[in-house]
């Protein structure tokens, strides 16, 4: 039985897709645009090729987020704002509190077991705090891992084997991985010989390069695997 039980947090936990929606409206309608569902789809495939880059190493958190919205909507206006657009948008994020159906309940049930709870995130050390507290999801963690504060990404193994480190009495064989990326949670989990749960909501079909032990398309799936 699983007793140390990690968790992706975006689209695994949170739903990352409505919030960055609202975040993103919010930030068009200052920079004086028009927001559009076409618009966003163009800037979400650009800030997945950004965080991929990431996990590859081809590029630093701080250079993403620096350059990510000047570099995308330098073709949409001629005038930026001096602020911060990335901590404009982050906060943005952190104002939604949209989570995916059923994180709070699964959370509530692992606590009661005595489950030890992790965070296991390639996100903003600050913003997923504020999101974790905002949501209420925050009390039933019992540490955080984002790679901002370990040094090192997801799917790198020297993420998890940092995490392993700090957690007392660690036990590899009790221990899964859940997230929704097949790169950076499943892959990474794979890189660690850590058991994987595969989030796949869609229903799409995996490559066969990677080691899915447990597949789900809802939280509640859970209950089966982990009680």
């Amino acid at each position: 039985m699983y007793q140390y039980i990690f968790f992706d947090l975006d689209d695994t936990l949170f739903d990352f897709k409505k919030s960055q929606r609202f975040a993103f409206k919010a930030l068009t309608e200052k920079l004086g645009l028009t927001d559009s569902d076409e618009l966003f789809q163009q800037f979400e495939q650009y800030n997945v090729a950004l965080w991929k880059d990431l996990e590859l190493g081809k590029i630093t958190k701080d250079a993403l987020l620096a350059q990510r919205f000047p570099n995308f909507f330098k073709d949409y206006t001629d005038t930026l704002p001096d602020e911060n657009l990335d901590d404009y948008y982050r906060h943005q994020l952190t104002v939604s509190g949209d989570l995916i159906a059923g994180s709070l309940e699964i959370l509530e049930k692992l606590k009661a077991a005595g489950k030890k709870i992790y965070a296991a995130s390639n996100g903003v050390y600050h913003t997923q705090l504020a999101r974790l507290e905002k949501t209420g999801l925050l009390p039933y963690f019992d540490e955080l891992f984002i790679s901002e504060k370990i040094g090192v990404p997801k799917p790198n193994a020297e993420f998890f084997l940092q995490s392993f480190a700090k957690i007392n009495n660690f036990d590899l064989k009790s221990a899964i991985m859940i997230g929704d990326s097949l790169t950076s949670d499943i892959q990474g989990a794979n890189n660690v010989q850590l058991t994987t749960c595969w989030m796949n909501p869609n229903q799409v079909t995996a490559p066969d390069n990677y080691k899915i032990d447990y597949e789900i398309t809802t939280l509640s799936d859970l209950d089966a695997i982990l009680f």
